[in-house]
């Protein structure tokens, strides 16, 4: 059965507010593609969930308030990208983002209000926007996951602070639980939805957009493709 949406993208919170002038191409590439795919986008939480982790460590929050307080600060991030993304518009639940695909506008979901009335993973600094996207890309029956960062996918190291990181082109969600000990760029409860949920997931870096337009068209690019076994 051909699923109703093309591809759940999220924008990461730290190329979202690191790169601002530099992914405006990203934005238009997205515009673009929302006349020919059904696209539902939804936000990292970046600086705004740094700072939650901040307090969370300085006030002695819970885990419980910590999470609802970082998926806040995604929905503030979705606001921001419908300043920039043209074509758009800012949606709370799937019924809501659906209908508005439909119309051929891209629809933003803001996550907290699906997330606080389902409730549907833990509540830990293991889940965060990637887990979040997942769950999305689940619940919609999305053909494809795109989670959109600043780097270009998945290494054996920090390709940040080590040169001679190796970049991993394909993996499954089933090695990634069993060998993920150091930090990559997704979370560390990632795997784990993307196995139960048996979708697909692409890591690209969004600073070259034609990496998106390639994976939505089912082109081979620079990227790190999650296979969900």
């Amino acid at each position: 059965m051909k699923r109703e949406i093309s591809a759940v993208i999220k924008v990461g919170g730290n190329i979202l507010l690191n790169h601002i002038d530099s992914i405006k191409p990203l934005f238009s590439t997205i515009f673009g593609l929302g006349k020919s795919f059904r696209l539902i986008v939804t936000p990292g939480g970046g600086s705004l969930a740094d700072e939650v982790r901040r307090m969370h460590k300085e006030c002695n929050l819970s885990e419980s308030t910590a999470h609802l307080m970082a998926t806040l600060a995604i929905d503030q991030n979705a606001f921001m990208i419908n300043q920039f993304l043209e074509g758009s518009r800012v949606v709370f639940d799937l019924s809501d983002a659906k209908r508005t695909t439909k119309g051929h506008r891209i629809a933003i979901l803001a996550p907290f209000r699906l997330m606080f009335n389902r409730d549907p993973l833990p509540h830990s600094w293991n889940v965060t926007s990637d887990s979040i996207a997942g769950y999305i890309a689940k619940s919609s029956r999305a053909e494809k996951l795109i989670l959109v960062k600043d780097v270009d996918g998945i290494y054996t190291d920090d390709p940040k602070k080590v040169n001679d990181a190796t970049f991993i082109e394909k993996v499954t969600a089933s090695e990634l639980i069993e060998t993920m000990t150091k930090p990559t760029c997704i979370d560390k409860m990632l795997p784990k939805v993307l196995r139960y949920s048996k979708i697909k997931a692409h890591i690209v870096n969004g600073l070259f957009p034609e990496r998106l337009e390639s994976i939505l068209k089912g082109e081979h690019t620079r990227e790190t493709l999650i296979m969900p076994s």
